[in-house]
């Protein structure tokens, strides 16, 4: 995707930094944030950063799971024999395959003795998109068990009491959206690189109103865009009227400011009424607040 070409724009440098920081520390942690945001990115990156830094303490399994526990024990499986902890002299690179199609406990048996064994410890970044088997949380907790397994791990289907009960003493770590002045960065970009044709005339209110739609969410914005690229250039009463919910969103931030103006002048001269010092403040802050939320409300306009 282009947009993980833009990382320098969308600021997940500073999302990657923390997340190394806790998996050098190997603390359990989920990468938490809304769907899209950049969770699968952050994960993918911070593999990637220690596989070329000189972190050489530690051996790193990526896990991109399709919800089956044979992905798990495959890719494991394979990693501890790269690394030397797991030998067979039937087991050749060209036939590993092969040779998981055995005894499913003996495979199981022979990565945790391997994993047991290792000189360093393990951190395993799992990219899971599906609910977490039973079997596959069995496994993963007797890993843990041993004290050489460390998990990264995006957020599972929760509602499973086991599988909230295994990532209960997880750390977590949020993936936010991101602010509006990366979002416009991060719009410009895109529509270079798709590029997207709109009238210049056009062009702020269009970015504005999809940046209201999007929310902060990068992955959302870049799917806009994919869609947009097929039509080569934007209209702005098609964007206006596949996306009302900005004009919605507008309109209730302006009727919340007005009558937060209103409250607050009330409240200012009847605490002038009463002479009590708090209440003026209070009466202070709540103006102050009703400034800032039409600040707000203005930049969508």
């Amino acid at each position: 995707m282009i947009i993980d070409r833009l990382s320098q724009i969308t600021g997940r440098i500073k999302d990657v930094k923390e997340l190394f920081r806790l998996v050098n520390k190997r603390i359990n942690t989920i990468v938490e944030g809304m769907s899209r945001v950049g969770k699968t990115f952050v994960l993918d990156r911070t593999f990637k950063a220690f596989c070329n830094s000189e972190c050489r303490n530690k051996k790193y399994v990526y896990i991109k799971s399709l919800g089956t526990k044979r992905d798990y024990d495959q890719i494991i499986f394979v990693m501890s024999w790269k690394y030397n902890d797991i030998y067979d002299e039937n087991c050749k690179e060209q036939i590993f395959t092969e040779f998981l199609k055995g005894n499913q406990q003996q495979v199981e048996r022979r990565i945790l003795i391997g994993v047991k064994n290792s000189d360093l410890p393990y951190v395993l970044f799992i990219e899971e998109k599906k609910k977490l088997p039973d079997t596959t949380r069995i496994f993963l907790e007797q890993l843990l068990k041993t004290g050489k397994v460390s998990i990264v791990s995006e957020p599972l289907d929760m509602s499973d009491s086991k599988t909230r009960r295994f990532y209960q003493g997880f750390d977590r770590h949020e993936v936010r959206p991101l602010n509006d002045d990366k979002m416009e960065l991060l719009f410009d970009h895109l529509v270079i690189e798709y590029s997207v044709k709109i009238k210049p005339e056009d062009y702020q209110e269009i970015r504005s109103k999809l940046l209201v739609e999007v929310a902060g969410n990068p992955g959302r914005l870049e799917e806009l865009m994919i869609r947009s690229m097929k039509e080569r250039e934007v209209n702005k009463e098609d964007i206006l009227s596949k996306y009302p919910s900005s004009y919605r969103n507008e309109y209730a931030i302006n009727q919340c400011t007005m009558f937060l103006a209103a409250l607050c002048v009330f409240y200012r001269y009847y605490s002038r009424g009463l002479g009590r010092v708090s209440d003026l403040i209070l009466a202070g802050l709540i103006f102050a607040f009703g400034l800032l939320l039409f600040k707000i409300s203005n930049k969508y306009k």
